[in-house]
């Protein structure tokens, strides 16, 4: 049966979705032609542990929206996922969350997504909390469920620039199963198109009031947001370094925009070369921002995307000042940086944009273009191929710190020394590697 093919999947890949989703490449039973989805009762998961408050805020407005258009909305979540959901909208409790998975728990949900139409009448599925890896587990159970699927991602195509190419083969394996895809930027929506997904773009609705202007007294802390992968990342560091001497009482905290592979090795490695650890904090935790956000004196975003709506309304809600950059020179952010600090210089918030529900993904999908020709299973096979042969030397500590980055760069030289790029015994080296990392994962996860 499907169930029981999704329990073996899930006891013999947890850990492993970048090797399932090689392995599984691009089913053609998933491949149908573009129709309307016939959606009469929405499934909405959502988990701040994954995205952080912020995301479900906009998805629980949304859905508001739908459920005005005469579908009805019932919210799946876990059982401490703190909501406030809009008169008439249902919760629903799932037996586990994503974040922290494990075997356990990956098959229990698995049993929860089969048997969500008979329980519970629930025909759509939208995913809000499509990041980690184990997310290609949940998108295979429900779409042999016979489940309509819409994933919303945090974020779609930075993904590749923060992640291992092993975990972004393994989100877009996961993304790609969706019927549609509800995203936050243009770009990402031109990205998921050019693979014959439909796409929509949701956004954020200008909320009441004005953007404070001003530091509260006594909050010495600045929280930058953005992707650790770009490099705007080591620019606001380089803005920073220039900074330290003139205000010593202040913290920079540099929190990711991405959960699932991302990487803060670079920020760290760089600010060890900078020696500005001590007054830098680093969270690459999507969930940890709204806490780290209550704690700060000013966020600020150097990139232009539109994403950043979603976070500029949340500081606006915290009370807190929101500044915007478009400064592309280090010597420039500081010296904007520095203004604001001194009272001298006034914040910016984020563009407006005009608010969308994502209603469209619910009506007739549009006629299917040349881009939905994108050979996405040839890409994705070219990047997996290229990750085991090139790039197999992945081993990030769950504890990372100052500490590690000194060994890091040991183990890197001599790994790069002893096992050149490309050799047969690199890729044999780190095959035993995983098996055994892999086997000790599952052991103490048990």
């Amino acid at each position: 049966s499907a169930e029981g093919l999704m329990r073996s999947f899930v006891s013999w890949f947890a850990g492993r979705e970048n090797v399932l989703g090689r392995l599984m490449g691009m089913p053609e039973i998933f491949q149908g032609k573009k129709v309307q989805l016939e959606i009469r009762h929405i499934g909405l998961y959502l988990e701040n542990a994954v995205t952080g408050e912020e995301l479900p805020g906009l998805l629980v407005k949304c859905a508001g929206e739908w459920q005005n258009s005469g579908i009805k909305v019932t919210v799946i979540a876990p059982e401490n996922n703190a909501l406030i959901l809009p008169s008439g909208m249902n919760r629903i409790q799932i037996p586990a969350g994503l974040a922290d998975s494990n075997t356990g728990s990956l098959l229990s949900r698995v049993k929860f997504w089969f048997g969500l139409r008979e329980k519970y009448g629930i025909d759509t599925v939208v995913h809000g909390a499509a990041e980690p890896p184990e997310l290609l587990f949940d998108m295979l159970a429900l779409k042999l469920a016979g489940q309509n699927l819409i994933a919303a991602p945090l974020t779609g195509l930075h993904a590749l620039a923060d992640s291992s190419l092993g975990h972004f083969t393994a989100r877009m394996r996961a993304l790609l199963l969706a019927d549609a895809l509800a995203v936050q930027t243009d770009n990402d929506s031109a990205f998921f198109s050019a693979f014959g997904k439909r796409c929509c773009v949701i956004s954020m609705p200008q909320g009441n009031g004005t953007f404070p202007e001003k530091i509260s007294e006594g909050k010495t802390r600045l929280l930058w947001l953005g992707h650790f992968g770009d490099p705007e990342a080591e620019m606001v560091l380089s803005a920073w370094e220039k900074l330290t001497r003139q205000f010593p009482d202040w913290t920079l905290c540099m929190a990711g925009r991405t959960r699932g592979g991302i990487s803060d090795r670079v920020i760290l490695t760089t600010a060890d070369s900078m020696q500005l650890n001590h007054s830098l904090e680093v969270c690459p935790n999507p969930a940890d921002f709204t806490v780290q956000l209550r704690r700060c004196g000013l966020l600020f975003m150097t990139s232009g995307s539109t994403d950043c709506r979603l976070y500029a309304e949340a500081a606006k809600a915290a009370g807190i000042p929101c500044y915007l950059s478009r400064s592309l020179e280090a010597e420039t952010l500081a010296e904007e940086l520095s203004g604001i600090l001194k009272g001298c210089r006034k914040c910016s918030a984020a563009p407006d944009r005009k608010a969308a529900n994502g209603m469209e993904l619910f009506r007739d999908p549009s006629e299917e273009t040349a881009a939905d020709r994108f050979p996405a299973g040839d890409l994705l096979e070219i990047l997996d191929s290229y990750q085991l042969k090139i790039e197999p030397y992945v081993l990030l500590p769950e504890n990372r710190g100052e500490s590690f980055i000194r060994l890091y760069r040991k183990i890197d030289e001599l790994v790069y020394r002893i096992l050149p790029a490309a050799s047969a015994r690199r890729d044999w080296s780190y095959r035993i590697c995983r098996f055994v990392l892999n086997r000790f994962r599952r052991k103490k996860a048990d």
